[in-house]
């Protein structure tokens, strides 16, 4: 059983068998113990392995090391890896997080996602040959977000107001005065005014929940 490589240093194979975050965790220590493995991650959920390790690593030994694990290691089909980053604008939350996490991992040929909330990054391994950039920006947007590679974001910031946390702010806001004002000149329709500028902020959140 072979792997394939992709870039320097970069070998990727499939692994049968993972049902739980466990398995992948008993595979990455197994190979992790190869002299010459510089870092290994397992999705479970796709079966996607990546390695980084010296030329000097034979790809037949990672395999055999995976498999001896309990779970058989093979190839990978598939082109060359690319490493990948976004900045992912919207995101606030681990919630935020885990969702765009389960949707991107699920594309054919995306592994090695890690997304950080602090600094609205995330990166992962991608197959272009099954799977274009594009397509994971699309997939994050279609959830509600922005995906922007981190240099556009860093060139052109997007002005609070048009974002859509600053769309809400300014919504409600003018609703609240909107209320404040009725409670003096039609004071029946101030409760009614107040009710929708609560609803216009709790709705995008619990689209979001």
């Amino acid at each position: 059983m072979i792997g394939t490589t992709e870039g320097p240093g970069t070998l990727r194979f499939h692994v049968e068998g993972l049902t739980r975050p466990s398995c992948a965790a008993k595979v990455e220590r197994a190979i992790g113990q190869l002299p010459g493995v510089r870092a290994s991650h397992v999705d479970y959920r796709t079966g996607q392995l990546v390695v980084e390790a010296a030329a000097t690593v034979a790809p037949e030994a990672i395999a055999e090391a995976g498999t001896a694990s309990g779970h058989p290691t093979v190839i990978a089909a598939g082109g060359a890896l690319s490493r990948c980053e976004w900045a992912i604008e919207g995101m606030d939350c681990a919630d935020c997080a885990r969702k765009i996490d389960l949707a991107v991992s699920a594309l054919p040929g995306v592994s090695g996602v890690a997304i950080n909330v602090g600094s609205g990054r995330m990166r992962l391994a991608l197959d272009e040959a099954q799977t274009a950039p594009g397509d994971v920006a699309r997939r994050v947007r279609a959830l509600g977000y922005t995906a922007r590679p981190p240099a556009a974001a860093l060139a052109a910031p997007t002005p609070w107001y048009n974002t859509a946390k600053g769309r809400l702010v300014l919504g409600s806001g003018a609703l609240v005065a909107l209320a404040f004002l009725a409670s003096f000149v039609a004071p029946a329709f101030a409760p009614w005014t107040y009710a929708a500028a609560t609803l216009l902020a709790v709705v995008p959140v619990a689209r979001k929940a």
